[in-house]
C-alpha cells in the first residue's frame, strides 16, 4: 500500500508538471487561497462570517467579520498568507481597531497574529 501512495503522488506531480505555465500559476493561486480559507475555520467554530480583501495599490488589506473570538483563525491565516503574498507580489496588511469599534462595524480588529494560538476548551 505504501508504494501505491507514492505512485499516486508521483502521478499527480507529473500531471501538474505537464500543465502550461499559466495553468500552474492558477493552481498555485487557488491552492494558496484554499490554505488561507482553511485556516479561517481552524477552530471549526465558524467565527468568521465574512471577509473582504481590498487592494490598496501596493498592498492588500484583509478584513474579517466575526461572530466571536477569532484569535486562533487570525493567527492561522497570518501563517498561511506568505504563498499568497508571493504570488500577488503584494504584502497583506492589517488595520487595527478597538474591539468595541470593530464590533459595531462588524469587523475584527485586524489580521495581525497574536504571539501564539489560543487554546480553546
Amino acid at each position: 500500500m505504501r508504494v501505491a501512495a507514492i505512485d499516486i503522488g508521483t502521478k499527480v506531480h507529473e500531471e501538474y508538471a505537464q500543465l502550461r505555465l499559466p495553468l500552474r500559476r492558477t493552481v498555485r493561486m487557488l491552492a494558496s487561497i484554499l490554505r488561507v480559507a482553511e485556516s479561517l475555520d481552524r477552530s471549526h467554530a465558524q467565527v468568521i462570517s465574512a471577509l473582504e480583501l481590498r487592494d490598496r495599490g501596493t498592498e492588500l488589506l484583509l478584513q474579517l467579520r466575526t461572530s466571536g473570538n477569532a484569535e486562533l483563525e487570525v493567527w492561522a491565516a497570518r501563517r498561511h498568507l506568505g504563498p499568497f503574498e508571493k504570488l500577488v507580489r503584494k504584502s497583506c496588511a492589517s488595520r487595527s481597531r478597538p474591539r468595541a469599534a470593530a464590533t459595531r462595524r462588524g469587523w475584527a480588529s485586524s489580521v495581525s497574529a497574536p504571539a501564539a494560538p489560543v487554546t480553546r476548551n
